[in-house]
């Protein structure tokens, strides 16, 4: 049974898609999409018996998977409540895609993302995945269009990164009967993942609040995935409070992409007036956004969140530090 607040989480988000204009984007998005997988000759019924047999012998893997999100794609809350919403064929045939799009059988429901959705075979062994199977579910375009709706291997490929999807997302395990990578996938839920992303740094120059994000962990931009997903700069000065929101903002006549690194640079700067104000405070938040509650885009509905940073300065003065002369061309915040 889905939970009464994510379901009307998941129906006012797309009463909000409808009524900016984007639901027709996105539902096409969905119908006219490639399926990244085709089931295997005997049905889901088959291929998920064939992953039970996988975990028989490798069993760490399977336990770490057991636990995974890619385990609970199909079955988690969050899925099934847009699911209800939206029952499209594309949304299954990732999160379900060892079962037929059109009719999801129950035991492809509950294996999710499985060994053998990215794992083939050759004489009996499972090759090693490729990039290739992270990417058919992880980027993709809008209909009739060049702008992508999710587009996180682009966004790797301009910042030059070379560790693989892998490397970042499945960490070597050292212990146990033999080293092997942790089939956790760990990803936004995993805050200690989501940390090691940037680096920040807050500091007053003049009477504003500059915040930098620098490139250390993230492999794409910060955050990336779903277009609802963002990070958010909450600004108090003397008691007035102020909200910089960096993330996508997506229409049907183009887009603005405020978020750390999303142009494949290692650095990103972001601005809150604060004028001479005695006291001020900050935090940093990286939230999983269930839909926008305006079209300004600061208030929302959030499924989960990480606190990045936080911290008070001192007070307007001499001291206050100064950025490099470059980034002082436009004493306007990058959005408002």
């Amino acid at each position: 049974m889905v939970p009464p607040r994510v379901a009307r989480s998941s129906e006012l988000r797309l009463r909000f898609v409808a009524s900016v204009g984007w639901v027709g984007l996105v539902l096409a998005a969905c119908l006219e999409r490639p399926l990244p997988h085709v089931p295997e000759a005997g049905g889901s019924r088959a291929v998920a018996s064939e992953n039970a047999r996988c975990v028989s012998c490798h069993a760490e893997e399977g336990r770490e998977w057991a636990s995974s999100n890619h385990a609970l794609s199909f079955r988690h809350e969050t899925f099934q409540a847009a699911l209800a919403i939206e029952p499209l064929p594309f949304c299954v045939s990732c999160h379900a895609p060892l079962s037929r799009p059109t009719a999801p059988s129950r035991e492809a429901e509950h294996v999710g993302v499985g060994c053998v959705s990215c794992h083939t075979f050759t004489a009996g062994k499972a090759d090693r995945v490729s990039e290739a199977k992270c990417v058919a579910c992880h980027e993709f375009p809008f209909p009739g269009s060049s702008r992508l709706l999710q587009r996180t291997a682009t966004e790797r490929a301009s910042a030059n990164i070379r560790a693989s999807c892998i490397e970042c997302h499945m960490r070597p395990v050292f212990g146990g009967a033999r080293r092997h990578t942790d089939h956790r996938v760990f990803a936004s839920r995993d805050a200690e993942l989501v940390r090691s992303a940037a680096s920040i740094e807050a500091r007053r120059d003049g009477e504003w609040l500059v915040v930098v994000f620098r490139r250390a962990a993230a492999g794409h931009a910060f955050p990336t995935g779903d277009v609802f997903r963002r990070l958010k700069v909450v600004v108090v000065a003397d008691g007035a409070r102020r909200v910089v929101v960096l993330g996508r903002h997506v229409t049907r006549d183009g887009e603005t992409d405020t978020r750390p690194f999303a142009d494949g640079s290692g650095e990103t700067v972001a601005r809150a007036f604060v004028g001479s104000a005695e006291r001020v405070t900050y935090e940093v938040l990286y939230e999983r956004v269930v839909h926008p509650v305006d079209p300004s885009g600061i208030e929302a509905v959030v499924d989960g969140k990480v606190e990045l940073a936080r911290g008070e300065l001192p007070p307007f003065g001499p001291r206050s530090s100064t950025l490099r002369k470059e980034e002082r061309r436009d004493n306007r915040p990058p959005f408002d």
